[in-house]
């Protein structure tokens, strides 16, 4: 047996034995990769659960959308006031913890009200080495990560997605919106909306692997590989991307190089 052998089987056998879950799915290839192998082992007592908010991405709640009328799940969605929470809105490194503390203490009312078990997670081996101040909270709150016990990282989600035939297992990882604004500046409705409109536009003409950063003075920083620099550095597609984000709200932009 070989060790991505071993790691399914152990993820198997610890969904089994939670004998129902509700699966927090952001619609990324780790939530998604767990809730196909809860769905598998557990039917009808695998549940999938969606946050609403303004800093999500709605482009990732439609790939839920359409991962859960394949898998046959039921789906969840509830929605948090994130913006209305100052510890969230007031942007300090400890953003994601108030964020998690707030999305899990609502996914632990649903898990009560539908009478489930346990809450599952899909942070994986590779999420623990970065600094993450959300596991605080998923911790606190008693918030299972099966992946992590199983000893999945990235590279093997990817690898097991492919063969099971979900969709987006090569997709670059995603993360809110919220992260494109700097620590300690305030975060609000104006900047996630400009934010998901000029990265959505600029996705659509080059790759999906880019993040746009909102600058103070309204500066979009974008942010993508040495190729894709390249390309926008082409004076016909730069302006175009140029006249797009300034309709958008955006003042001027800078191409920077992901390292």
């Amino acid at each position: 047996m070989d060790r991505i052998e071993q790691k399914i089987n152990k993820l198997r056998k610890l969904l089994k034995g939670m004998g129902s879950v509700v699966v927090a799915c952001s619609g990324g290839i780790d939530s998604s990769f767990l809730l196909k192998v809860a769905g598998d082992e557990l039917g009808e007592g695998a549940v999938s659960a969606t946050a609403l908010s303004e800093v999500y991405i709605k482009d990732d709640y439609r790939l839920v959308k359409k991962l859960v009328r394949r898998l046959g799940v039921r789906q969840i969605d509830f929605r948090i006031n994130l913006l209305g929470t100052k510890d969230f809105f007031s942007n300090s490194s400890n953003r994601c913890y108030f964020c998690k503390k707030e999305m899990f203490g609502e996914l632990r009312k649903i898990a009560k009200a539908e009478k489930v078990n346990y809450i599952v997670d899909g942070t994986n081996q590779d999420d623990i080495l970065e600094f993450r101040p959300g596991r605080k909270a998923i911790k606190e709150l008693g918030i299972m990560t099966p992946l992590v016990e199983a000893g999945f990282n990235k590279k093997d989600i990817r690898l097991l997605s492919r063969k099971m035939g979900l969709s987006g297992w090569e997709r670059p990882s995603s993360t809110c919106l919220a992260t494109r604004v700097p620590c300690g500046e305030e975060i609000n409705l104006r900047k996630l909306k400009m934010i998901e409109q000029g990265e959505r536009f600029i996705k659509g003409l080059i790759s999906e692997d880019l993040r746009l950063r909102h600058c103070q003075g309204d500066i979009a920083g974008i942010e993508v590989s040495r190729s894709d620099a390249k390309r926008l550095m082409n004076p016909r597609l730069k302006n175009r991307v140029e006249a797009r984000l300034k309709k958008i709200g955006y003042n001027q932009i800078s191409i920077n190089v992901k390292i």
